[in-house]
């Protein structure tokens, strides 16, 4: 039962039920004397609905600071570890299928003359080492990567050393600190003999979904054909058209809604083969964002054999327009148009099934689009393919979520880098708006 929608129903229901004037009686006794067009009686009336109406606000507030309070009385705090760490410590199956990988992060390429975008960009990273950990009597939760065994959370996004560098990206999670994560979980509402975890933190995300999700079906291909995936409930259209591209093996699905939990008897945990972390504080980008080559070579392979795209060409010019209610293109019909004057054609991803968004990239001769989801496809292009980012110029960017891929592929990928940002934004903000000189845009125009 809703406590605080209780309390605001209440008074409402009297505020309904007594008259104005009853309420004038009842606070000024004396108003009996009074008529209607007397000030004190408009006084009285004003005074009732304000002392009514802020004593509710008033009510509101404190019944949500009590809820709060007691939900962090309530909080479920458990131990945490990372997936290598909770096998060693759990007596749980772990098969090491990869270790040591380094991988050297190139310099973006930006068509500026001058930027802001940091120069660390380049430099040598480690790839996390790829595993396959059966774990037993597991709880899986939806939306999220981490799992619960033997009420210890088992989570690769953050370790006890960098807890708090990264944002939390699970929506499971309410607090981190350096010996326990507080959840906000339901109790298992179901179970299953076997699954295989395919749940993301940002699975929702087509990027995420496209670079870290579905390249972990690479290190399950040997396993019994019935065992069935769990995703997340809330994966696009899109999305789910790509993973029936994936599998090939017509295995049972099981979705699980944002936070809602699942006991899986013996659950099968596919490593993640790329790191992308949520870091808003001091960047490090040799351990921020590490695109792997092999998960972006997997994804680009598989769609191409299922799809029959065999030695992509290029010789379309192809725009991904974006639309949202964040780190927004201030003047994208202004670079529309522009680029519609240069035969490039508009695509909103958003709007086209999976297969018609890789087989109109498969066919670009140039790319040009916004920094975001739409972006990743990108891996489909040619190699031959030029790609252009619009994205915002700032020092606390990291632009290894694009070079990443292209770097993997080896695509020409150059970025176009902001002027101005929105003034209602701050500069430290990594998803501000901004406005690209269209004058760069066209000089960029004349190189392709």
């Amino acid at each position: 039962m809703n406590v605080h929608k209780n309390i605001k129903s209440i008074f409402l229901f009297i505020y309904k039920q007594l008259t104005i004037e009853r309420l004038v009686k009842i606070i000024f006794p004396f108003s009996t004397s009074l008529k209607r067009k007397d000030k004190a009686y408009r006084n009285g009336i004003f005074f009732i609905n304000c002392l009514l109406y802020y004593t509710v606000i008033a009510l509101e507030r404190l019944v949500k600071l009590l809820n709060r309070v007691i939900g962090r009385l309530k909080r479920n705090y458990m131990n945490y570890l990372t997936v290598r760490e909770g096998c060693t410590q759990l007596a749980q199956d772990i098969k090491w299928i990869c270790t040591d990988q380094s991988l050297e992060l190139s310099m973006p390429k930006i068509f500026n003359e001058k930027s802001a975008i940091s120069a660390k960009h380049k430099c040598s990273g480690k790839l996390p080492d790829q595993y396959l950990a059966t774990l037993k009597n597991a709880t899986v939760t939806g939306g999220t990567d981490l799992v619960i065994v033997n009420n210890t959370i088992l989570y690769d996004e953050i370790d006890k050393q960098t807890f708090n560098k990264y944002g939390v990206k699970s929506p499971a999670i309410e607090k981190i600190t350096k010996d326990s994560i507080a959840l906000h979980i339901k109790a298992p509402s179901s179970s299953i003999l076997c699954g295989i975890h395919l749940n993301k933190d940002h699975s929702m995300n087509y990027y995420h979904w496209l670079i870290e999700c579905l390249p972990r079906l690479s290190l399950i291909t040997h396993l019994d054909k019935n065992i069935p995936l769990i995703i997340d409930a809330s994966v696009s259209s899109q999305a789910l058209e790509a993973l029936d591209i994936f599998n090939s093996d017509n295995r049972p699905i099981v979705k699980l809604d944002i936070n809602e939990a699942m006991l899986v008897k013996k659950l099968y945990y596919p490593s993640q083969l790329s790191i992308i972390h949520d870091n808003y504080g001091e960047r490090d980008f040799s351990q921020d964002v590490l695109i792997s080559p092999v998960a972006v070579n997997f994804v680009r392979n598989e769609v191409f054999k299922k799809l029959n795209i065999v030695k992509p060409k290029g010789f379309r010019k192809i725009y991904i327009a974006r639309k949202s209610t964040y780190r927004h293109l201030l003047n994208q019909d202004e670079i529309i148009k522009t680029l519609i004057e240069h035969g490039f054609e508009i695509i909103y991803p958003e709007k086209l099934t999976f297969t018609q968004q890789a087989h109109i990239l498969s066919q670009a001769k140039v790319i040009i689009g916004q920094s975001g989801a739409g972006m990743a496809n990108i891996i489909f292009a040619p190699k031959n393919c030029k790609v252009l980012i619009l994205a915002l110029d700032n020092s606390i960017i990291n632009m290894h979520p694009f070079q990443g891929i292209a770097d993997a592929i080896g695509l020409s990928l150059q970025s176009l880098t902001s002027t101005r940002i929105d003034s209602d934004e701050t500069l430290e903000d990594p998803h501000s708006s901004f406005k690209i000189d269209n004058k760069m845009l066209f000089k960029y125009l004349l190189t392709i």
